[in-house]
């Protein structure tokens, strides 16, 4: 993705501890210092980043990942990152229910950004698993959230009032207490060709009436044109993929009903497909994050292509995760505007939203209206 402009970095500090971090944002809180925290930097470009950081915190140090096999949880340092966590869970038959796209990305960004992946179809954000979380507040203070939570009466620790973007004063997470749950035996995707967006409603249909019970169901549209001219040329045609998830039995009854209930030709893998799990944006591109209610991407992805005038890559959730779209960064200013006012319109009608995640640096101050709901 194309970068904001670099801000000016004065200081980077790494701290080893929980009292090495408090000591240093209590001092920069006295001094009127502005610390920014940082992981693998896999999502910085998202930030609304002053133009001077004065002390840039590098959370490498925050390492732990420890296991616990009588509570099933997992205690993880926030600069960890996500894959290395799942591969140590994973010797003992584990896994935390998270796969952010972001191939870098770290604990304490996933949960900062609440960055959801196609797992939270079935399983929910990323909040939905913090059993707690440990966290410096701006003046130095450490709190954690269990306590808050118990106060709340709630059940979902979210973390994205942590979030360190511009004005706010940051706060950082340094580590987070995750419940964690059995390795499925078997996954299975059942991926179906879309011609057009319109035929998506009634391939949803079908799934839901098959009853079986997806782990994620994915959108890829448009998809890439097998053999094409171009390499990555994009077009209109595009993929509905399902993940089935559980023991060899039930996920070859349920797939059997899946096949049964659809009246398009599919194809079955114990593969993922290659685009599963990932952004549809490349540098330069325009990064839009769409917030659209159940089953209603298809028709945003119809008010895109009108708009621009042309096919627009969308890919996400047809369930209860969010969907993404790659608009062409060199674009002109005002025809950018229009799309995004278009597709904005289009989902405040439904209750959803278009939110503006990255832009190259060229385009900042011409998107900022649009990097909020």
């Amino acid at each position: 993705m194309g970068q904001p402009e670099t801000p000016e970095i004065r200081y980077v500090a790494t701290p080893h501890s929980l009292d090495e971090l408090c000591e240093l944002m209590a001092t920069a809180h006295q001094r009127g210092l502005v610390v920014v925290p940082r992981g693998s930097g896999s999502k910085f470009g998202w930030l609304d980043l002053p133009p001077v950081i004065d002390v840039l915190l590098d959370m490498s140090a925050f390492s732990v990942c420890r296991f616990d096999r009588e509570s099933g949880e997992v205690t993880v340092g926030a600069g960890v990152a996500v894959a290395a966590v799942q591969d140590e869970l994973a010797r003992s038959g584990r896994r935390a229910p998270l796969d952010p796209p972001s191939l870098r990305a770290t604990i304490g960004g996933t949960f900062v950004t609440a960055e959801t992946g196609p797992l939270s179809h079935q399983f929910g954000p990323p909040a939905a698993h913090v059993v707690d979380a440990t966290i410096a507040l701006p003046d130095g203070t450490l709190s954690t959230v269990a306590d808050t939570v118990q106060l709340l009466g709630s059940c979902v620790c979210d973390l994205r009032w942590a979030y360190p973007g511009h004005p706010n004063h940051a706060s950082v997470v340094a580590e987070i207490v995750l419940r964690t749950q059995a390795l499925p035996d078997v996954q299975t995707w059942v991926t179906c060709p879309v011609s057009q967006p319109m035929h998506i409603a009634d391939l949803l249909e079908q799934i839901s009436e098959a009853g079986v019970a997806p782990a994620a169901i994915e959108l890829d549209l448009p998809g890439l044109r097998p053999g094409a001219a171009v390499p990555g040329q994009r077009i209109a045609a595009g993929t509905v993929s399902v993940l089935l998830e559980g023991s060899a039995a039930s996920v070859l009854d349920r797939r059997r009903g899946l096949e049964a209930s659809l009246v398009t030709t599919s194809h079955v893998s114990d593969l993922m497909p290659q685009w599963w799990g990932r952004y549809p944006f490349r540098a330069g591109d325009v990064a839009v994050r769409l917030n659209a209610p159940d089953g209603q991407l298809p028709l945003v992805s119809y008010a895109l292509s009108d708009a621009a005038g042309m096919p627009v890559p969308v890919r996400g959730s047809l369930g209860s995760g969010p969907g993404w779209a790659a608009l062409p960064g060199d674009l002109p200013h005002q025809r950018l505007m229009t799309i995004l006012d278009t597709v904005r319109e289009v989902l405040l009608a439904r209750g959803g939203s278009a939110v503006v995640q990255a832009v190259p640096s060229e385009l900042k101050e011409v998107l900022t209206p649009y990097r909020r709901p």
